[in-house]
C-alpha cells in the first residue's frame, strides 16, 4: 500500500538473512518500505486496547496523574512543609517528569513484549523483526499524545514556569524516542531469550524508577548519590528535563551524556537484537 493509499503493483520479499549481522542499509530499507503497515498496525492495536475500556486514552492520563499526587503527597510529608515554599514549586517538575517518564516505561514494556505479543505473525510471515518493536515504540507515542494536552494545560494551572529552556525540549524529546527504540530493541532480545526475562524486567523497572530523577529533584543528591545512579542512561535526560521545567537550561554536558546514552542503546540494541532474530522462534 502507498502513502496515498493505493495498492502497489511492487510486490517486497523480505528473506531472513544469515547468521552473522545483515546488511544495515538493506534491513533499514526493509523497514521503511513497511512504515506504512507499521503506522496502521501501532493504531490498530491502540484502538483495540482502548475499546475494551470505558475510559479509553483517559486511563493513560490518570496514571501518571494519581502516581504523580501520591509522591508529592509523600515527598511534601517527609520533606515538611505543606504545599508551600519549595515543595509547592516541584510539584509541576514531579508531574511532567511522570508523563515523560510513562513513555520510556512504556515503550520498555510494550517493546519487550512485542515479539511474543506477536506469535502468530512471528510464525507465519517473513519481515524484518525489528519491525515489532519499533511499532511497539511508535504505539506508546500515540498513547502520549493525549498527555500532552493535558499537560500543557495542567503545568501552568500548578504553578509551572517555563523559560528558555524551553527551546531545548524538542531536542530532549528526539533524544528520548531514539533512546526508547534501543531500549525497545536490547528488551524485546531479553525477554524473548530468556525464559524469566518479564519477571527480570519487573525488578528492574523498579530500580530503573528510584534511579532515575522523576520523584526528587536531582539538584538535591550528594555526589555519593550520583555516582551510583547517574550511570544509567535515563539519569541525565530526566536532570535535563527537571532542568528545563524549573524555567532553567540544561548544561551542555547534560544533553550530550543523554546523546551518547540514546547511540549507544540503538547500536547495542539493533546489534544485539539483528544477532539473535533467527532465534526468536525458538522461543515462542
Amino acid at each position: 500500500m502507498t502513502e496515498d493509499g493505493a495498492y502497489s503493483n511492487v510486490e517486497y520479499v523480505f528473506e531472513p538473512h544469515s547468521s552473522t549481522l545483515p546488511d544495515i542499509r538493506e534491513y533499514l530499507a526493509a523497514l521503511w518500505e513497511r512504515r506504512t503497515f507499521m503506522v496502521e498496525l501501532a493504531r490498530a492495536d491502540l484502538r483495540s486496547t482502548r475499546a475494551s475500556t470505558a475510559l479509553g486514552s483517559v486511563w493513560s492520563v490518570l496514571d501518571p496523574l494519581f502516581q504523580g499526587g501520591i509522591y508529592f503527597f509523600l515527598y511534601t510529608v517527609i520533606r515538611g512543609g505543606g504545599s508551600s515554599g519549595k515543595n509547592s514549586t516541584f510539584l509541576p517538575v514531579l508531574i511532567a517528569g511522570f508523563f515523560l517518564f510513562s513513555l520510556s516505561i512504556g515503550a520498555l514494556g510494550e517493546g519487550g513484549n512485542s515479539i511474543k505479543r506477536s506469535k502468530g505473525l512471528m510464525l507465519n510471515s517473513t519481515f524484518p523483526r525489528a519491525m515489532l518493536p519499533v511499532t511497539a515504540v511508535y504505539k506508546t507515542f500515540l498513547k502520549f499524545i493525549p498527555m500532552v494536552g493535558v499537560l500543557c494545560v495542567l503545568f501552568p494551572l500548578v504553578g509551572g514556569t517555563l523559560g528558555p529552556g524551553l527551546f531545548v525540549l524538542p531536542i530532549l524529546f528526539a533524544i528520548q524516542m531514539v533512546m526508547n527504540v534501543g531500549i525497545a530493541l536490547l528488551v524485546a532480545t531479553f525477554v524473548t531469550l530468556v525464559p524469566d526475562g518479564t519477571n527480570v524486567m519487573n525488578y528492574i523497572n523498579r530500580v530503573l524508577f528510584f534511579a532515575t530523577p522523576v520523584v526528587y529533584p536531582a539538584a538535591l543528591l550528594p555526589s555519593s548519590a550520583k555516582l551510583l545512579v547517574g550511570w544509567q542512561p535515563l539519569f541525565a535526560l530526566f536532570a535535563s528535563y527537571q532542568k528545563i521545567f524549573q524555567g532553567g537550561v540544561p548544561s551542555i554536558g547534560l544533553i550530550f551524556q543523554s546523546a551518547v546514552w540514546a547511540v549507544v542503546l540503538v547500536v547495542l540494541g539493533g546489534n544485539l537484537f539483528l544477532r539473535h532474530e533467527r532465534e526468536f522462534a525458538l522461543h515462542l
